[in-house]
């Protein structure tokens, strides 16, 4: 299982001015029987939402037929990246434990709303769990 957090954390520059940076938490919990003997690659990337064909600034009619439009020109579809992180954890991680990772981004150029896109890889796994699915929120 895997929980997301942000939050806004005010530091002072070395001028004295005030600066705003993004601080992201991701807490990994093994809820398998198992352990996960080899470690986690966790990666975390920032995209600024691109307003024009998000899901959420259209209904659903609007929505398909931007897609249709669009259909070939992907890069007016994507988002655009405002930056990622990756950390490699190579302890086992027991049944039933967690690992939490902070990552604070400098202050981010934008002006709308912005996607967290997390990625977990499980490292140098013998063999694919034969009941894995994929689960989406």
């Amino acid at each position: 299982a895997v929980t997301l957090a942000y939050s806004t954390r005010r530091n002072m520059r070395y001028d004295g001015a005030e600066e705003f940076q993004l601080m992201v938490a991701m807490r990994v919990h093994n809820l398998a029987a198992a352990e996960i003997p080899n470690g986690l690659r966790l990666e975390l990337g920032i995209a600024e939402e691109n307003v024009a064909t998000s899901e959420d600034a259209q209904d659903s009619v609007s929505f398909e037929i931007a897609n249709s439009l669009s259909e070939g020109f992907e890069e007016s579809k994507m988002d655009s990246v405002l930056g990622s992180a990756v950390v490699v954890y190579k302890d086992e991680l027991k049944s039933g434990d967690h690992i939490t990772w902070e990552v604070t981004f400098n202050p981010l150029p934008m002006s709308g709303a912005i996607t967290l896109k997390p990625a977990i890889t499980f490292r140098a796994m013998e063999k694919e769990a034969p009941h894995a699915t994929w689960v989406t929120a």
